[in-house]
Parts: structure tokens; sequence; C-alpha cells
């Protein structure tokens, strides 16, 4: 009896594990025949993209010579290409730098993509946002001027993808409206670094931005909020990239030297705009009055103008910030002490790495200035 029961249970546990591992097959069979499936329709589709590419690449480069017509292209676009013609002319765009967007080239890449915008529309208000998203990037960087009431709706987006891509679209070939829009909507994106948003930014014309940012400085500077904050250290770093604005200078020296501006980070970044601008007339008195401040950051600060501007008496204060009881002022004077000492046509004073980093350390928002 106890070996038939002891047959018995061998039996089942050999059919379970029979069963077990004749499972485990199955499925692997059928997932290594659904990859090599996919491999196969991904390596057509390759295939196909490539043929499209080598029928069409020698066509644009002879119209970017000049040597054939815009005709010609779109008679090699059949139907069912369009919208991946669409796509092969954002690739071209990807590829350059954002100065090209301003060549002959640049032109006739959207010219050529003119027959075929109309797929776009219907994307635009696609309920899933990467549609939306796609539509409006290919828009805005294949035909913005043409297409500024689409990318103006996409700023106003409930996605904030949707609208950053529409935000970005519009800064390269920005018209006064364009940028009174965008300095109104771009505290929508604080999840960015504001070195990134100012990188953007920088490329909004002054003549019609630059009012509005210092305005922007200015009229919050009692406020502790943090978005107000964020938003104010992008228009300083964009203020900072830009040509002097002279007209402005002193209202800025103004704020960065009252106690009524509570945030160093705030200050340290009104100095740099003015060394930028080279504010020789106000930058005398911030700096003094700087490095005899109790904050440890606009004492480094002074030394780092110093090496930029010096005037009667630097050697005395540099001296002083090296014998400082922070390390990151004494370094900054080190740096100034160095520059000065060994000047050279070739060797221009930048943002040490050392104040950078101590930007950083000092933000309790953790921003990057």
């Amino acid at each position: 009896m106890f070996s038939f029961f002891s047959d018995f249970v061998f039996a089942t546990a050999f059919v379970w594990s029979l069963s077990f591992f004749a499972s485990v097959f199955i499925v692997a069979s059928l997932f290594t025949g659904i990859g090599f499936v996919l491999h196969l329709r991904n390596e057509k589709k390759s295939e196909h993209w490539k043929n499209r590419e080598q029928k069409w690449e020698p066509i644009l480069l002879a119209i970017y010579a000049e040597k054939d017509s815009l005709k010609s292209l779109w008679d090699a676009v059949i139907p069912e290409d369009e919208r991946c013609f669409l796509d092969y002319l954002t690739q071209q765009v990807n590829r350059h730098p954002a100065l090209w967007r301003f060549s002959q080239a640049y032109a006739k890449t959207s010219a050529l993509s003119a027959p075929y915008l109309r797929h776009l529309y219907p994307q635009l208000k696609h309920l899933d946002a990467f549609e939306r998203s796609r539509a409006v990037d290919t828009l805005g960087k294949l035909a913005p001027e043409l297409h500024r009431p689409h990318l103006h709706t996409a700023l106003e987006d409930k996605s904030d993808e949707v609208a950053f891509v529409a935000f970005r679209s519009l800064i390269y070939h920005a018209n006064a409206e364009d940028c009174q829009l965008l300095v109104t909507h771009y505290k929508r994106f604080q999840r960015f670094q504001p070195a990134y948003i100012s990188l953007l930014m920088v490329h909004l014309p002054p003549e019609h931005t630059a009012t509005a940012l210092i305005t922007k400085v200015l009229q919050a500077q009692a406020s502790k909020a943090a978005s107000t904050k964020w938003e104010r250290i992008v228009a300083l770093q964009t203020l900072e990239r830009w040509p002097s604005q002279a007209g402005h200078a002193g209202a800025l020296a103004a704020l960065a030297i009252a106690d009524e501006e509570k945030s160093v980070l705030i200050k340290g970044l009104i100095l740099r705009v003015l060394l930028r601008w080279e504010s020789d007339d106000l930058l005398k008195e911030i700096i003094l009055t700087f490095a005899g401040q109790a904050s440890d950051y606009l004492r480094a600060c002074a030394m780092f103008a110093l090496g930029q501007y010096p005037f009667a008496k630097h050697q005395e204060l540099l001296e002083l910030g090296l014998a400082d009881t922070s390390r990151w002022v004494s370094m900054e004077a080190a740096q100034s002490l160095d520059y000065l000492e060994k000047p050279s046509p070739y060797k221009k004073r930048r943002i040490s790495c050392s104040l950078l980093t101590y930007s950083q350390h000092y933000s309790k928002d953790e921003v990057f200035v």
C-alpha cells in the first residue's frame, strides 16, 4: 500500500514538472516568435526609410545648391509617404544649430513642407498629449511664422509638455506679440533649471523683451515666493547674455544695494549683469557694499568682480579677501589676484566654478545660477 502511494506521488510530481517545463518552453517560444516578427517589421521599416532618404537626399541637396526646383522633390514624394516626408524635413532642421533657421536652406526646407502640413492640423486637437506635442513641434520647426495662431493656442494647452514645445517653437522667430506671450508664460516651466530657460530666451529680440524682464526683476523685490524668485533668476540670466541695456542699469544697481531685496542670489546676479554690461559708473559702489556684507556669498561676488573691474585700493580688498574666514571668499580673491597679475589679451575672466558651485549650494531651491 505504501509503495503504491509513493509511486502515485512520484508520478504526479513528474507530470506536474513535465507540464511546467512544457509551459515554460511554449511561452519562451511564443515570445521568441513575437520578438523575431517585431525585428523583421522594424528591419522592413528601417529599409523603407533608408530607401526614401536615398531618393530624397540628392534632390534636396541640389535644391540647397540652387541646381534643382522644389517641384522635383514634391514629384518624388508619393501620397502615402507625405507624413514621412514631414518627419524627414524635421530631421533636417534637428541636424543643424539654431542659427541655421535664418538661412536660405531653412527657408527652402520650410517651403518644401508647405503642401503637407495639412496632415498635422487634426493632430493639434488629439486627445493624446504626445500626439499634440509632436504636431506642434513639427509646425514650430518647419513653419512657425505661418502658424503663429496654432502655436499661441498650444501655449495655453493643459499639458505642460505641449505648452513647452510651443514656447520653444516661438522663440526663434518671435515678433513683438510673441515676446509678450513668452515673457508671460515662461513661469509655467519651473521644473526646468533657470539656466536652460534663459538659454532659450536669449534668442528673443531684446528690443521687445528687455523692459518686461527688468520689470519682473524690480516689481517683486519684497516677495519670498519661490515662483517669483525663479522667474527673476531666469530674467537676470537672460539679461546677462544680452548687450548692455544702459537705460535700466541704474534701477538694477539701486536694487542690488537695497536692504529691501532679501535674496543674495538676486543681488549676485545683478552684479554679474552689470559687469557684463560694463556699467563702470555703478560697479564701485556695489562692490564696496558687497565686500562689507555679512553674507559670505556677497563677499565672494565682490572678490570675483574685482578681478574684472579693479579700482583704487582693489589690492587691499583682495588681500582682505584672501584672509576671509569663508573659503569661498578666499578662493574668489585668489583667482582674481591671479587673473590681474597675469594679464593676457587671450585670457578672459569667466564666472568661476567655485562661485557657480556656491550659488547652487547656497540656494535652498537648488536652482543652478
